[in-house]
């Protein structure tokens, strides 16, 4: 099957229920399933600090990918595959009104830690990951053998390095999904945003259910750099909503006329959402900017806490609710 975007029957209901949209819970809830670690592999941004990425991420990166590995992650990064993550992901959407601006019930199955959910992730996805894994391929042998060929190929690939880890190793083997799926996901991230794969079409550009995921793995990234660009980006959607807004419908494409009316009808929500969704990167941010990194990250990845982190989690400090974030 195609990835090509499947098109959804439009529900008369739906923006009474985008009317109760509530940003705040859902990125809450976002922040719980989340996290990475490492620099963009085309404008490399200096660390700020000493801690930088970590031993066991920099271990996965040392050895060349061989022939074999190379030919095994095309044997398994499909385009079966991947569609088989925008079936997981996003069919459970009603209409297209729930791409353009989902509510918290959209959003609650991505969200919240469903054990039904992980089985689903792990059975359909796990030998994938696990070949990643043992291949010790880095992003641009990943790009290689995906060869992603359109904008819905870039985001599932990226749910599927820096989500669905997050579904599929929890507790301990968390430690795969920061030091191994992270520094992955984030690498393809920043290179979709630099080739402005989330913008190529109104589509994608103006669907908050599809372009939310290309930069959640920016939020999740312990490189101070990374943090500055996210803002940048966050700026980006907001300006792009915005405009679209202000526009006389008259002017706008038969693609850009459907996002302008979901929009349009949930103009509050709209503004609640992307506030929201940038308050939630400063919230990211500032931890980076004092500790170099995530402190509640430190026993997973087997670094020592400094007294400073210590302090710092034992009096409240942001967690995100640990687990896999």
């Amino acid at each position: 099957m195609s990835l090509l975007v499947r098109s959804k029957a439009i529900s008369t209901g739906l923006f009474q229920r985008l009317a109760t949209v509530n940003p705040v819970v859902i990125l809450a809830n976002a922040l719980t399933f989340t996290p990475n670690l490492r620099t963009n592999p085309i404008e490399k941004p200096q660390l700020q600090n000493n801690f930088g990425r970590s031993t066991f991420a920099r271990e996965f990166h040392s050895t060349p990918i061989t022939m074999a590995s190379s030919s095994e992650l095309k044997r398994t990064l499909t385009p079966t595959l991947l569609d088989d993550v925008h079936k997981l992901w996003f069919d459970h959407l009603s209409c297209d009104e729930a791409l353009v601006l989902p509510g918290w019930s959209d959003m609650g199955k991505w969200f919240s830690h469903d054990e039904a959910f992980d089985n689903a992730c792990v059975t359909q996805f796990r030998p994938a990951l696990e070949i990643i894994v043992g291949s010790g391929a880095s992003a641009s042998d990943i790009l290689s053998a995906v060869n992603p060929s359109s904008p819905m190929d870039w985001l599932c690939l990226i749910i599927l390095l820096d989500q669905i880890p997050r579904n599929s190793y929890r507790g301990a083997e968390s430690k795969l999904v920061f030091g191994r799926f992270d520094p992955l996901a984030e690498e393809i991230a920043l290179r979709a945003i630099k080739e402005g794969i989330p913008t190529q079409s109104p589509y994608f550009k103006y669907r908050m259910a599809y372009r939310t995921w290309f930069h959640m793995p920016l939020m999740h990234s312990e490189n101070l750099a990374v943090h500055e660009q996210a803002i940048k980006v966050h700026e980006g959607i907001a300006r792009d909503l915005n405009e679209l807004l202000a526009r006389d419908a008259s002017t706008l494409t038969e693609e850009e006329r459907k996002c302008h009316g979901v929009l349009s009808e949930q103009a509050d929500a709209v503004q609640t959402f992307l506030s929201s969704n940038s308050d939630f990167e400063k919230r990211h941010k500032v931890i980076i900017e004092r500790f170099g990194r995530y402190p509640h990250r430190n026993e997973p990845l087997g670094r020592v806490s400094t007294p400073d982190e210590i302090e710092y989690l034992n009096n409240g400090g942001e967690t995100f609710n640990g687990g896999s974030n």
